[in-house]
């Protein structure tokens, strides 16, 4: 088993520093009302993946919960990229909090926390062999931003946990929507289905939509839950699950309970990508 290296130097108020040094007020709209926003990228050979979509939509979070911080766009890249040459592991991930300081104002004032983090990657079997959610009716505030709260998926961990689920699928009346941390796909034929409102749009989501070839376009709608169990194959992208296969959900099989072709192939292209050093 690889032991990973873990990444210990954080940027907070304007200075690189010991990660243990790092403190977040525990007056803070984070703290107190889970109110902050919160972006999460892969470094990759060194390098930030996709870091253009993670900035792009980490602006537009700060401009849906009305939220600034004090660093241009290009700042933020540089101090990524000393993150990175201050820790000097090539893989790793990061998050970016802005964590304001009060709700009083038209757009309030936000500290930036930029922290290096390692996760082990899934087990290769469950790529192979396909993995389970679970459902539950719940729809979240402002969906398009990417925020701290996750009081949800957290509350429904120990059911996860207890039935060896990867995540949990959110539905409200009978549309679904996404995972708690990630995109929902589905498979029917050659077209591959995705939810088009009422979502976070992942940024594993749009390599996904770049990825698909003409064979298996993506076409984004309205999904049912009754369509979950029409797919021919489903699958969940996010950044630490890459493009997972479910082959369950609920108690139901998915399909032939195998992990499909389509799936397979996207996931193939998708290690493509973190495979190439540029």
């Amino acid at each position: 088993m690889t032991t990973l290296q873990t990444p210990n130097t954080a940027f907070h108020n304007g200075i690189f520093e010991h990660i243990s040094k790092i403190r977040v007020p525990v007056d803070s709209l984070i703290a107190n009302r889970a109110y902050g926003a919160y972006e999460f990228l892969r470094i990759n050979h060194s390098i930030p993946f996709y870091l253009d979509r993670h900035l792009e939509r980490f602006f537009k979070t700060l401009d849906i919960l009305r939220l600034s911080v004090q660093f241009q766009r290009v700042e933020i890249e540089q101090i990524i990229h000393g993150i990175i040459q201050k820790n000097g592991i090539s893989d790793f991930y990061i998050k970016l909090f802005a964590v304001p300081e009060s709700s009083n104002k038209a757009v309030n004032p936000s500290e930036l926390f930029i922290i290096p983090c390692q996760f082990p990657d899934y087990p290769g079997e469950m790529y192979q062999n396909g993995a389970n959610l679970i459902l539950k009716e719940y729809s979240r505030f402002l969906p398009e931003a990417k925020t701290t709260n996750y009081v949800a998926s957290v509350y429904w961990q120990h059911e996860m946990d207890e039935k060896q689920a990867i995540d949990v699928l959110y539905f409200a009346g009978d549309e679904v929507f996404e995972t708690s941390r990630g995109n929902l796909f589905l498979v029917k034929g050659n077209e591959i289905y995705t939810p088009d409102k009422n979502i976070l749009k992942g940024i594993t989501r749009s390599i996904v939509m770049d990825l698909a070839s003409e064979e298996n376009p993506v076409k984004e709608l309205a999904i049912s839950v009754r369509n979950l169990f029409w797919a021919d194959e489903i699958f969940i992208t996010s950044t630490t699950k890459k493009i997972m296969p479910i082959v369950k959900i609920k108690n139901a099989t998915i399909g032939d309970s195998l992990v499909g072709p389509v799936s397979k192939k996207i996931l193939s292209l998708y290690n493509n990508k973190l495979n190439m050093r540029n």
